[in-house]
């Protein structure tokens, strides 16, 4: 099983990964966020543009050049963090693209030009000096700026290669298939099950938090690390929130995904816990408390009662997200001299 442990930033899905590494039957890879399926450029943009929407020969062309892109530009990233190095990682990454091209041949590029190649290239070489020397030598120039054309149209094979190329990076990551691989946001939280056809027996645990403390978290914790989501503007945020969870298809039911608060984990352990375990299907956790500690994480909740001068906003947010606010008033009040911290535990080393 892959257990996918998925938040909308700042939401507390590092909690459920701290958590579930506790357990012997799991291995957390969470060194990296493992966002290749989704990515813009990702895997899901291959699949769009094979599978289902075709631009004559460019669709397949540019989005796998742009999904090599990817891969080198998140390269230097997962190596630095995983036993994956960039050159292993490069030579799956060819491996896989080369199994579901159908056609290659030398041709020319139209799409994504670069200024050298749309100057030199393409005003010059392509429409001026190669075609004076196909009429002086009366045959085909086959030179610059010329490239590998890679043509696929709905290879048959396309789902079975992705389950085969993500199972030989985790492999390379040290992935032991005999326990369940915890991967860090490997699915959208918005809607994980879209991903969920590059994977083996995939599951998903989506984490959601009180958009009041997601907001204060972003201001006076994150700071300039808060800055993919705007809280320059309590307004703005508002509608970043609601948009965010809007249009989320899993919550009409899905046995595949299960969908907690980071609150429930702190001030419901017991009864979130048994949840996680029984979808997981785990046995007995023999280290409970040795990495997630519902008593540390608890300073990371009701950070609107702990951080004053922002009333005006937390009554706005109030007003406007009220389906979304955990009730806290069910607990006892809380100390607020608990450190904060941002993803994963400080037990977890």
């Amino acid at each position: 099983m892959v257990i996918g442990t998925c938040g909308f930033g700042s939401t507390g899905s590092s909690a459920v990964s701290d958590y579930l590494k506790e357990f012997e039957d799991n291995q957390v890879l969470d060194n990296i966020e493992f966002t290749f399926p989704y990515e813009p450029d990702g895997l899901l943009d291959l699949e769009f543009h094979l599978m289902e929407q075709h631009a004559r020969g460019s669709a397949s062309q540019v989005s796998i050049r742009r999904y090599r892109n990817l891969v080198k530009r998140l390269g230097k990233y997962i190596a630095s963090n995983t036993s994956l190095s960039q050159q292993a990682l490069w030579r799956l990454t060819d491996d896989f693209l080369e199994s579901i091209v159908q056609i290659k041949w030398k041709g020319y590029n139209d799409v994504d030009l670069g200024v050298v190649q749309r100057v030199f290239g393409n005003s010059i070489m392509r429409q001026r000096v190669i075609p004076a020397l196909e009429k002086a030598f009366n045959r085909p120039i086959e030179t610059y700026p010329l490239e590998d054309i890679e043509f696929s149209i709905k290879p048959d094979n396309f789902y079975s290669e992705c389950k085969e190329y993500i199972r030989r990076l985790l492999t390379e990551m040290g992935a032991d298939f005999r326990r369940n691989i915890v991967l860090d946001q490997p699915f959208s939280a918005e809607d994980p099950e879209k991903s969920f056809v590059f994977f083996d027996d995939p599951v998903a645990i989506v984490v959601d938090r009180d958009p009041r403390d997601v907001y204060l978290f972003g201001i006076k914790h994150l700071m300039s690390r808060g800055r993919f989501m705007p809280t320059d503007s309590v307004e703005k945020f508002v509608e970043y929130y609601r948009l965010l969870r809007k249009n989320m298809p899993y919550n009409n039911g899905n046995e595949r995904i299960l969908r907690l608060n980071f609150e429930d984990l702190v001030y419901e352990y017991e009864k979130t816990t048994t949840k996680i375990i029984d979808f997981c299907k785990l046995s007995n956790n023999k280290a409970k408390f040795t990495i997630f500690d519902p008593s540390m994480s608890i300073a990371n909740t009701q950070l609107f009662k702990r951080f004053g001068g922002y009333q005006s906003d937390i009554d706005y947010i109030e007003r406007h997200l009220a389906e979304y606010l955990y009730n806290f008033d069910k607990y006892p009040p809380i100390s607020h001299a608990g450190k904060l911290f941002h993803g994963r535990s400080p037990l977890n080393k």
